[in-house]
């Protein structure tokens, strides 16, 4: 499943703190399954680049990682 923003947060600091690469994450901007407002056609991304989060409309071609688990 695709991670929430929060959990996106969480390996972006993980990351930055230990300053390694994570297994399969690249410097680019990922998807997480949180929608942004009531229109559901935009959600949060994080930014492994600038290290930041922002909405996107859903037809941006952005990259995703998969977590496992039930959301938290």
């Amino acid at each position: 499943r695709l991670p929430t923003l929060e959990e996106l947060k969480g390996l972006l600091e993980l990351s930055a703190r230990h300053r390694r690469h994570l297994a399969g994450v690249e410097r680019a901007i990922y998807w997480t399954a949180t929608p942004y407002g009531q229109e559901g056609h935009r959600f949060w991304a994080v930014s492994f680049l600038s290290e930041q989060a922002a909405p996107m409309e859903e037809h941006n071609y952005n990259s995703v990682v998969c977590v496992r688990g039930g959301t938290r």
